[in-house]
């Protein structure tokens, strides 16, 4: 129905579904009413029906009491009788039965049985069940059995009842038991009521057989067969009584097999019937059954029967469907008359509709100039006043989402081809835009992560907390202060790994709404540098250490016992000079001697002022200081006899009205001591010029200038190179370590002493060191 219904429904036109909607409006409330009408009749049906029922068992129940009371009444009468009681004290006693006695009694029993039409058979049992008298029933008279006909076999399954009961109790037979009188079986309930002594023994039983056939036509009045059956079965299921056989009811002992309510029924069902303890309706297929124990003082499963009614459902229905047929044919007509009333109302109402349908193509179609005529004065005036300014409205806006698209195509276009992550969340931190460096960057395509939690996707779990606080502290600060706001934060990919990024953030104002823009970097590789830097300078610095701590042992134990040669040869010297044994060649010997120890120790000293200032163990201490006093006389002194012994011309001239700096003393005399060293050691005639001066811009200048071999044009890149010579191998002219001038050079910077060189080769070579002014 539904998809019938999903259908026909699109395939209706306006007109169509008003119509339906107005048919369904004017017959759903009779409909309604109409199901709730027959609702109630039906259960009102069903509720007399099952009173009926209940009304029939019930009487079955109260006709079943008082029938039996009727009969234990009259047997307990007998067994008020003096004769009764010699009988009984005889069998206790175990002495006979005389005949006058016998006689008496019997004639009591014969008249509890005889005149009595439900009655066939009453006997007296002693206590092992064995027949003491008995009389019989048959046909309109009653008769007394003989003494001889009496059973001789002991009724042993009445004796082992009446041991378990109590006095007063009575007991109804198991209906296997029948009665057989010219050669038919005559179906009978026995009625056993036990006798007991004042001691609460039993000393003797009464049985009345009870005429099946009489007492449940006495119980079951002729009924209508045609729409319910009644019957009544034993503990075991075997029918005592059925309405539907009551014709031969009397040989359902004889068939046994399929006279039985399991045939019938299911098990279950049967079952659930034969189980029951008290009155019960049950529903079964097209059948309403009702059913209830009766006779219900007897004591064993098997002796227990059950009436049942069992009416057909459909006789229930049937003035009820009745009651569904006339509902059908009034709904039938109401329907009818509200399509028609329908068709012709939606017809008029919708013709005005079907113009502003035929505008709505036109305008469709793209010609947004179009405007709907308007014809009539109602609703209909209005909504097409609305639609033509709707579509003004539309028009305007088509142009102006043109130029948005334009701007967002840009927007995008820079977006997408962004090398770093572009992402925008809103205030709750969920991702509005994601550019496709953020999916390259963190691994999520952008279905992915669109309208997710940008904290729980990119951001690592211990540090979520924290940013998500941060966002929201930052979205709610002045947007002004914020913007360009660029921090260094762990984030989270896809697959779960953490990597170093720069998240450069700023506040954004859409549509009234607040959001944050975040530009992320992936640093990794730069991290990876920086920590490699880092890592190489602690190496480094680590090795100059070690290098440092290495050149100050190696310069101890170099320095120590050199120093110790040359004193030693200082000594011998002495005494063979005080001796007169000190010759000329000699005395070559030890001034060399003296000259090779002297030139490892500068080595040495070099080495380590260069190893201090490599590792920054070299303490720098400016100080005002007076160049041409403090540095340069002193060396003049040093350097002077040097330049003697070569025949040199050695000045230090002072042009300086203030020649003082803040300089470190001693880093400035290792600077000058190196250059008059090699000045000297470099010219071979003319002279070496110390010259101090103020220039024009009153900064201190002073100038190592001498006449030696010059420095070469190609060399002078390369002059200030660590062990850096100008002439290499064993063929130098000149001996050296290379060390020299770089150390100037590093003393000069660590003083800010600016150094200028000049030279030509063969002509000399010019030093000028510009110290820095005094603040």
């Amino acid at each position: 129905m539904n998809q019938l219904l999903k259908k026909i429904i699109p395939t209706l036109g306006i007109q169509g579904k008003l119509t339906l909607i107005f048919i369904l409006l004017s017959t759903l409330p009779i409909i309604l009413v109409s199901i709730i009408t027959v609702n109630q009749q039906i259960e009102f049906k069903r509720e007399e029906n099952l009173r009926d029922m209940e009304s029939d068992i019930k009487g079955l129940r109260e006709r079943t009491t008082l029938f039996l009371t009727r009969i234990e009444s009259e047997i307990l009468l007998v067994m008020k009788s003096t004769e009764l009681n010699k009988v009984l004290r005889n069998l206790e006693t175990g002495k006979g039965i005389e005949s006058d006695l016998r006689e008496n009694v019997e004639k009591e029993f014969l008249n509890i049985i005889s005149g009595n039409q439900f009655y066939l058979k009453g006997s007296l049992l002693n206590k092992r069940g064995k027949e003491i008298l008995s009389v019989i029933n048959v046909g309109d008279s009653a008769s007394i059995i003989p003494k001889e006909e009496l059973s001789k076999t002991p009724k042993n399954y009445y004796a082992h009842v009446v041991s378990e009961m109590n006095p007063g109790e009575i007991y109804l037979s198991p209906s296997e038991i029948s009665f057989k009188q010219d050669k038919l079986f005559i179906p009978v309930i026995d009625f056993i009521l036990p006798i007991h002594n004042q001691n609460a023994k039993v000393s003797a039983i009464v049985t009345v057989n009870i005429r099946a056939e009489k007492l449940f036509e006495l119980l079951v009045p002729l009924h209508d067969v045609s729409s319910k059956k009644i019957f009544i079965v034993n503990g075991e299921g075997f029918y005592i009584f059925h309405s539907e056989r009551k014709n031969n009811w009397k040989m359902l002992f004889t068939n046994r097999f399929d006279e039985n309510i399991f045939h019938d029924y299911s098990t279950d069902l049967a079952e659930k019937i034969l189980k029951e303890k008290k009155n019960t309706t049950l529903y079964h297929q097209d059948r309403i059954i009702q059913y209830s124990p009766i006779f219900s003082g007897s004591k064993a499963v098997t002796d227990k029967y059950f009436i049942v009614e069992d009416v057909a459902a459909e006789m229930v229905m049937l003035s009820i469907n009745k009651l569904k047929t006339t509902l059908l044919v009034v709904v039938l007509i109401v329907a009818i008359i509200s399509m028609l009333i329908g068709y012709l109302t939606t017809r008029r109402f919708l013709k005005p509709i079907k113009q502003l349908i035929k505008g709505t193509q036109i305008i469709r179609s793209g010609n947004l100039d179009y405007k709907l005529e308007i014809t009539t004065q109602d609703e209909i005036r209005d909504l097409i006043s609305n639609f033509n300014q709707l579509v003004l409205e539309w028009k305007n806006k088509q142009l102006l989402e043109k130029e948005i698209r334009k701007s967002e195509k840009l927007i995008s276009s820079l977006t997408q081809t962004a090398t770093d992550a572009i992402l925008v969340v809103d205030l709750n931190g969920k991702i509005i835009v994601w550019n496709s460096s953020a999916s390259r960057i963190f691994g999520f395509t952008k279905d992915e992560v669109i309208g997710k939690d940008v904290f729980l996707l990119i951001v690592p779990e211990k540090e979520r907390e924290i940013a998500r606080q941060r966002l929201v502290e930052f979205l709610n600060y002045d947007s002004e202060v914020n913007s360009g706001t660029t921090i260094e934060a762990n984030a989270l990919r896809k697959d779960g790994t953490e990597f170093p990024a720069e998240l450069s953030i700023s506040n954004v104002i859409l549509d009234e709404t607040l959001y944050a823009t975040g530009i992320i970097r992936d640093i990794t590789q730069r991290k990876k540098m920086v920590n490699d830097l880092i890592e190489a300078k602690d190496k480094a610095e680590i090795a100059d250490r070690l290098k440092s701590e290495f050149l100050n042992q190696m310069s101890h134990e170099i320095r120590t016992p050199l120093n110790g040669l040359l004193n030693f040869s200082d000594f011998i010297r002495d005494e063979l000079q005080e001796g007169e044994n000190l010759t000329e060649d000699i005395d070559k010997y030890f001034t060399a001697v003296r000259e090779s120890g002297a030139r490892i120790i500068r080595t040495v000293e070099l080495i380590l002022l260069m190893s201090e200032i490599q590792t920054g163990s070299y303490e720098n201490k400016p100080q005002k200081t007076n160049i041409y006093k403090d540095v340069l006389v002193p060396l003049n002194s040093k350097y002077n006899t040097d330049a003697c012994n070569k025949n040199l011309e050695f000045s230090v001239i002072n042009k300086s009205d203030f020649p003082i700096s803040n300089v470190d003393p001693g880093s400035i005399m290792h600077v000058f001591s190196h250059l008059i060293e090699n000045a000297i050691k470099f010219t071979e005639k003319g002279k070496v010029t110390v010259l101090v001066e103020n220039n024009h811009m009153n900064s201190l200048v002073v100038s190592v200038e001498d006449t030696g071999i010059g420095i070469a044009e190609e060399y002078m890149p390369k002059m200030f190179n660590l062990f850096s010579q100008e002439e290499h191998g064993n063929s130098r002219s000149y001996d050296g370590n290379g060390l020299g001038l770089a150390l100037v050079k590093k003393l000069c910077e660590m003083n800010r002493v600016t150094l200028q060189i000049t030279s030509a080769k063969g002509l000399g070579t010019t030093f000028r060191l510009k110290f820095p002014v005094e603040d």
